[in-house]
């Protein structure tokens, strides 16, 4: 069987949970994606982690701007999130600053992020 590598960067970081997913799935390493942030996207209160380019422009309908605001994750998903970004070692302002971006958009009403561009 041919082997693949898969970049995590949300929750299947948490080792207990992607143990459960991909139950043959080993540890390769870890690295940085420069020139990216991390972005909580989808609905109110159940966001998902996501990478996007610092320097990404945008054109789009209200109908996918809907579907892709920036929102706060809940509390389950994030809990799950910081534990694997501690078991890897990794830094939580990346998670912080993303954090940061969404609680702006809220009390803004942006479905966009106007910072880091």
């Amino acid at each position: 069987m041919k082997k693949r590598l898969y970049v995590a960067y949300g929750s299947n970081l948490n080792l207990k949970q992607m143990s459960h997913r991909c139950p043959t799935a080993k540890v390769y390493g870890k690295g940085k994606l420069k020139r990216y942030r991390l972005l909580f996207r989808g609905s109110k209160n159940n966001a998902y982690l996501t990478i996007e380019s610092k320097k990404m422009v945008y054109i789009m309908t209200d109908k996918i701007k809907d579907r892709i605001s920036l929102n706060m994750p809940s509390k389950n998903y994030l809990a799950a999130v910081k534990e694997g970004y501690r078991e890897f070692g990794f830094d939580l302002k990346y998670l912080k600053e993303a954090l940061d971006i969404s609680k702006n958009n809220e009390s803004q009403g942006h479905s966009l992020p106007c910072k880091g561009f």
